[in-house]
């Protein structure tokens, strides 16, 4: 029996208990997308399959499932025993938990107010909110019943039983993030005190089974906004990495449940404001060290680009061996260079700087401001408010003016030298945080960006290629080493790999795991650096990395497109290979003029990039005005006379390998005539596959459209057409050096035809072009111990994606490959010794002066790029000299 008694999940049956044993589906989600997506009618089909009263949060009336207030305590009291127990969690957060098939959590949510309890799991790329329903004493889902919740999911996880129609199971359950604390976890003590923006109590953590700590818990006032509440927990994150002994240390926080609290360390010595009011002996020497204890403080925050924006003494604590430590972290501001408030009303107006005051910005100079009134209420022991007697009208006049504080003359020079510099009236004109300290510390070295937990408690690992394979590793692994470091090294100026460059432009569908990956950069600030712009093999080479690095991951890809192999195959005489022609139409080939002014086109290769190539060909060109396509190749494709395209496969039908999504868009494009062109031969060789029942759902689906589409439907203008056992002999080009035919010979008769060609697409597969140094065979091949392992004695090296020949360009499989090298890498980490004082990557680049390009120019980058889009009408318009835009902002 499980730690939940029949009891806890209530004794009490409620009369207004009229729900079914059926399970109630919440509305789907697909992973990488922000906004609630539609259930597909498949989809819908299968969930009815599972249950004809299936329903959405919105359709449950009010009167289908009642949990009094006692039944509701002992039901979440009793789930915090289990890690896969997420409390109230916004359903926004899970997509970034959920990543390989079967994982699942359990969460309390509302519906029609009233709170519920459901399991959000992913099949796919698809995630499923189940609602779980009570009546009778019984927990059902689907046709299982338990009489606790606990049972429940155990039986349905041990004994594999669906939990949709579909075959989705539970295989995982997903713990809890370190950072999130459920509220059930705190239990308040007494208040420490309180001001504009929360209370501060004492506390008791249940840390774990057996394990409770003293703790400082800030409640924030005022209820938070979805966005609010997001960036909070984003900040929250942030700060819980922070290792410092003059920072207070947050342990975490709890979010799901208003009001949102901040678990902190607690610091046994109380306020610093209390502590200088109430204690007799204070010296000067302990006064100015206490300045010191803030600024290195502030040093390491803003090292880290922090705003604090409430410097003060009453934000300072005092720790077990006298020292201060900088606390409030409900107003700072993480990786922001300036941020800006609407109102003042309810800020600390005598603490605040000039532009503050005027303009309502908050900057790491502004905290210097700030930094320098805290000086003041140290020396003057805080006997009385800055400015005292003035109201927060008249002192805004004063600090406009440039401040009137001044020390006690008892108090030392270097006190008052301090805070003049301070109190510099132009904000570009006051020191940093480092400068201040070392005035007041010339002997000691500030705290830097690189100390700390960043780069020495955890392994150090090279990722080369930022596309999905390399990035969702990063992802795997920051959930399963929170404290490694991980810098990602890409050739290219831009993130994402073929996510920006090779998905086609009217997918945008497709793209929507870039926002997942924007979340993980933007969320793990100092553990996860980007370095775009960087050839290695040139800026840094791969012997460096594995010499430097505990392990390397190689995820660079296929770079190289599979030569044709026959004369005249070259972009002059309009011959293109797919991966070249794609990024011509995505924006990352300019340079590449595919003549489109006749008529005829043929695509070599039955893959999706080649059925991509013809859609781009054979569309209005309507259909992709409003996506990010290339401006240039836009223009070109409007003025376009192809009119007609040749799909041309070596093989057979039953060995293509295209996706039914992909070939169902080309064969239903409006207005165009499409075929699969099929023999009587060919059409029986599918049947008889199709007769045997073992056959995967996802083939007889696609040789069943293909069935449907031997004739072509309508007579229009333009015309598809896909043709197999056919491979390109020869190039017939005219006297312009313009290809005019192509020569077919069938690969079954040997026979040769001759068709008309005005422009060629080749796209028969990748060749990995790997870097100088790493292990291939005589093949050329990588040489693998396994399906991951690199055999390099040097370090522990990976391979994942293309350069591995894993994934096939689908990015649910590369997702998944990319989770299992995580876990091997991880596995092996716990037996290998991290090396230490070794050379990363930002220091080799600086040292060679080479210009890379960061997380924070690709943020400048994309929002760019958005709002220049947004103008015209646009996803996204693609920046071509990246380096010279960025010198040009950065200029202004």
């Amino acid at each position: 029996m499980s730690k939940e008694s029949r009891s806890d999940m209530g004794k009490k049956k409620s009369s207004q208990n009229k729900n079914t044993s059926n399970s109630k589906e919440l509305p789907t989600r697909t992973v990488g997308t922000p906004e609630r997506s539609q259930m597909s009618k498949q989809g819908t089909r299968s969930a009815a399959a599972s249950s004809k009263k299936n329903k959405t949060e919105d359709e449950v009336t009010k009167d289908e499932v009642h949990y009094n207030d006692d039944m509701l305590n002992k039901m979440s009291k009793a789930l915090t025993h289990h890690n896969w127990y997420h409390g109230l969690m916004p359903r926004d957060e899970i997509e970034d938990l959920l990543k390989v098939d079967g994982d699942f959590l359990v969460r309390k949510t509302e519906v029609a107010k009233q709170p519920r309890y459901a399991i959000s799991v992913i099949k796919g790329l698809r995630i499923r909110h189940i609602l779980l329903n009570f009546k009778d004493e019984m927990w059902s889902l689907r046709d299982l019943k338990k009489p606790t919740l606990t049972e429940l999911i155990e039986a349905h996880r041990n004994d594999k039983v669906p939990v949709m129609a579909d075959g989705t199971i539970l295989v995982n359950g997903v713990d809890r993030p370190p950072f999130y604390i459920l509220h059930e976890h705190i239990e308040l003590k007494k208040k420490l005190g309180g001001g504009n923006f929360g209370e501060v109590y004492s506390a008791q953590w249940k840390k774990s089974e057996g394990e409770v700590i003293d703790v400082a818990v800030k409640r924030l006032k005022g209820m938070m906004k979805k966005k609010q509440r997001a960036d909070f927990v984003k900040e929250a994150k942030l700060m819980r990495r922070f290792d410092h002994p003059n920072i207070v240390k947050v342990y975490g926080v709890a979010p799901q449940e208003e009001p949102v609290m901040i678990v902190l360390e607690m610091a046994s010595g109380g306020c610093l404001h209390t502590h200088l009011r109430s204690s007799v002996t204070l010296t000067n020497d302990q006064l100015l060290g206490y300045c010191i204890d803030a600024c290195r403080g502030m040093c390491y925050l803003s090292g880290r680009n922090v705003i604090h924006r409430d410097i003060a003494a009453r934000n300072c604590l005092m720790g077990a061996k006298g020292e201060v430590k900088i606390s409030d972290f409900g107003l700072s501001v993480a990786d922001r260079s300036e941020i800006k408030l609407d109102k003042l009303k309810s800020m600390p107006v005598k603490w605040l700087a000039p532009e503050t005051l005027k303009n309502g910005v908050f900057s790491k100079k502004s905290d210097v401001w700030s930094f320098g009134v805290l000086v003041w209420e140290v020396f003057t022991r805080c006997e009385q408010d800055p400015y005292h007697g003035l109201s927060n009208h008249k002192a805004k006049e004063k600090i406009l003016a440039g401040g009137d504080l001044k020390l006690p003359d008892t108090a030392p020079p270097l006190g008052s030298a301090v805070m003049n510099l301070c109190f510099t009236l132009k904000p570009d004109d006051r020191p940093e945080f480092d400068g201040l300290f070392r005035l007041l510390a010339p002997n000691e070295k500030p705290p830097n960006n690189t100390d700390a937990i960043y780069l020495n408690k955890g392994p150090k690992i090279a990722v080369i290629g930022s596309g999905p394979a390399g990035l969702y590793t990063c992802s795997a692994l920051l959930k399963r080493i929170p404290e490694c470091t991980l810098h990602v090294v890409d050739k290219s100026t831009v993130p994402y790999g073929l996510v920006l460059s090779g998905v086609a432009p009217d997918h945008a569908d497709v793209k929507k795991c870039a926002n997942h990956f924007e979340k993980m950069f933007d969320s793990h600030e100092g553990r996860l650096s980007l370095y775009c712009n960087v050839n290695v093999g040139q800026d840094v080479s791969y012997t460096d990395l594995v010499k430097n690095y505990d392990a390397v991951i190689l995820a660079y890809g296929a770079s190289r497109s599979r030569e044709l192999g026959i004369e005249n195959s070259k972009p002059e005489n309009n011959v293109f290979s797919g991966f070249n022609f794609v990024s011509w139409y995505n924006g990352q080939r300019p340079d590449l003029k595919p003549q489109l002014n006749r008529k005829d086109a043929v695509i070599i290769g039955n893959g999706n990039v080649s059925i991509d190539c013809a859609r781009i060909l054979l569309s209005d060109v309507e259909r992709f005005r409003h996506t990010d396509i290339a401006e240039y190749a836009f223009e070109m494709l409007e003025n376009s006379r192809i009119r007609n395209v040749n799909i041309i496969g070596r093989r057979g039908p039953l060995d293509v390998s295209f996706t039914i999504k992909e070939l169902r868009e080309l064969l239903t494009l409006p207005n165009v005539s499409s075929r699969c062109e099929l023999t009587l031969d060919m059409e029986n060789e599918i049947k008889e596959k199709l007769s045997d029942p073992e056959i995967s759902r996802r083939k007889r689906r696609l040789w069943e459209l293909m069935l449907k589409y031997k004739d072509a439907g309508g007579v229009f203008e333009k015309t598809g057409k896909i043709v197999f056992y056919q491979k390109p002999s020869k190039i017939l080009i005219n006297a312009e050096g313009q290809i005019e035919s192509l020569e077919l010979e069938n690969s079954l008769t040997k026979k040769k035809i001759l068709v008309p060609c005005s422009l060629l697409i080749y796209a028969i597969g990748f060749e990995s072009n790997h870097l100088e140094g790493v292990p291939v065979d005589e093949n050329k091949a990588l040489l693998l111990r396994d399906f991951c392992r690199v055999k390099d004695h040097r370090a522990l090296v990976y391979a994942t994606g293309w350069c591995a020949k894993a994934g096939g360009g689908v990015i649910a499989d590369t997702q998944r490959n990319a989770v299992l090298v995580a876990e091997e890498l991880s596995a092996d980490l716990k037996t290998h010794k991290l090396k230490e004082d070794t050379e990363l990557v930002d220091e080799t680049l600086q040292k060679k002066n080479v210009r890379y390009i960061s997380w924070k120019d690709w943020k400048i980058i994309d929002k760019a790029e958005r709002e220049i889009g947004e103008k015209k009408g646009k996803a996204r318009h693609k920046i071509h000299d990246v380096i010279g835009f960025l010198d040009q902002y950065k200029h202004v």
